[in-house]
């Protein structure tokens, strides 16, 4: 899950995102792994 945030964050902000981008990503990758 961890990974998949860093992936969604990094293609959202870039180089310049930070830890707190990663968190940002959560809830919509929780919501896509309940779908499946």
């Amino acid at each position: 899950m961890i990974r998949y945030a860093a992936k969604e964050a990094y293609e959202q902000y870039g180089r310049s995102m930070v830890s707190s981008d990663m968190l940002d990503q959560l809830p919509s990758l929780i919501k896509a792994a309940e779908k499946q």
